[in-house]
């Protein structure tokens, strides 16, 4: 009997080892946090599959990447402060691997390869590394046929040749086989044009492994990953577009600073709906004291439900919604997941990018041209400089780049 006793009692000991292990394989599931209006996830911010790569000495400058003379439309600039001796120390040319995600489609990452330049800054034995990530040009049928098949992982292949299953050239092999009497015909290759990389008004999540220039990538040729999720967005034409890229690259780098430990510098509110008052404040009108009054701003609102319909017809990044006890920013809607990425504070005490689904108890406020103040973002006589030397820095290879840069705060020692 007491044998028996104790091997029930062993059996019982290891389910509740294996009940454990089971809960540590779903981290979806311990980090769920419950509002009234349902479900919240923390957004990933170490994919598995960039685990073999060792973490390397460089952070993001977001001083330099938030700047109105780099919110592009087409296109996303990179800057990354570089403070890894033994790469600073290396002559090999430098390679950002950039994993990117449109948070319009969660489902899809598309990986591009470019140059990286590296620049001195002032007082500091770090270097600025630039790099940037563009529409690809479409191939010609020509050019296809004459540099044949492109290599993965050659930084001189542009995204279409790389992002493979959407974009890859398509052999036509001409008349089917079996007509003895037929003449038959040189293949002729014909390119499928991808989705474009980058589209205005958008937010993105990035991963980025810096490379040792190779033919082709992988653990071997990496210094490493930089920490983290990179979050941007693009700007636009109208001064909506500008003042929605301007609020989530603000909040964007408090968030980045949150996860480093850094102290953030900008006075932002750990309040939730302090927090929107305070990301919107500097666009909006009626603003007092640089914080937006949602009350006077938004004269209609929306429901939870109506968010996907509000996605479809345009953006939606910088957009208020208010639940019971919360207040919270979104950041775009998922059709993947039918859910929507969001920008919040006094999360759990701190700042977090969460993906939630939208629920009928929102109310949502969603941003219009008439509620942006018109003096903002006034065309100056230096403008044209800035896009003629955007295009050349694209060209060139960003060879052209600014030496006026921002502090960020001293890296910490690995």
């Amino acid at each position: 009997m007491a044998r028996r006793l104790t091997l029930l009692l062993v059996a019982l000991f290891a389910l509740a080892l294996l009940a454990e292990d089971v809960a540590h394989g779903f981290p979806w599931r311990r980090r769920r946090v419950y509002y009234s209006s349902g479900p919240v996830q923390v957004a990933m911010k170490n994919p598995a599959a960039l685990t073999d790569y060792p973490e390397v000495g460089a952070v993001y400058n977001y001083n330099r990447a938030r700047g109105e003379e780099v919110a592009f439309k087409d296109r996303i600039r990179f800057f990354v402060e570089i403070y890894d001796e033994d790469l600073l120390a290396s002559n090999d040319e430098l390679v950002a691997e950039v994993r990117l995600t449109d948070l319009r489609n969660s489902e899809h990452e598309r990986t591009v390869f470019v140059p990286v330049t590296l620049e001195s800054i002032e007082e500091s034995d770090s270097r600025l590394g630039v790099f940037e990530v563009a529409n690809a040009q479409r191939p010609t049928q020509q050019d296809a046929v004459q540099k044949g098949p492109a290599q993965k992982g050659d930084p001189e292949v542009s995204e279409l040749a790389v992002a493979g299953d959407d974009s890859t050239p398509v052999q036509d092999s001409g008349p089917a086989s079996g007509n003895q009497g037929a003449t038959q015909k040189a293949p002729v290759q014909k390119v499928v044009a991808p989705a474009p990389l980058v589209s205005p008004e958008s937010v993105y999540r990035a991963f980025v492994i810096l490379h040792r220039r190779a033919p082709q990538y992988g653990t071997k040729t990496a210094w490493g990953r930089l920490r983290g999720p990179y979050y941007v967005a693009t700007s636009g034409d109208s001064q909506l577009a500008k003042a929605r890229h301007h609020i989530v690259m603000r909040t964007f780098k408090e968030f980045y600073y949150t996860e480093r430990g850094w102290v953030r510098d900008e006075n932002s509110p750990l309040d939730c709906h302090a927090y929107y008052c305070w990301a919107t404040g500097s666009c909006t009108k009626g603003a007092s004291y640089g914080y937006t009054d949602p009350g006077w701003l938004f004269d209609r609102y929306h429901g939870g439900y109506e968010v996907a319909d509000l996605a479809t017809e345009g953006s939606i990044h910088g957009d208020y919604v208010r639940i019971p006890g919360h207040t919270f920013m979104m950041l775009a809607y998922d059709t993947h997941l039918n859910q929507v990425w969001t920008m919040e504070s006094n999360f759990n005490y701190t700042v977090e990018v969460a993906i939630r689904p939208p629920d009928g108890s929102w109310t949502v406020g969603h941003l219009l041209d008439n509620h942006i103040r018109e003096d903002l973002f006034q065309p100056s006589s230096d403008d044209a400089l800035v896009g003629d030397e955007s295009d050349e820095m694209s060209s060139a290879g960003l060879t052209n780049v600014s030496m006026d840069i921002e502090d960020v705060p001293a890296a910490e020692t690995r």
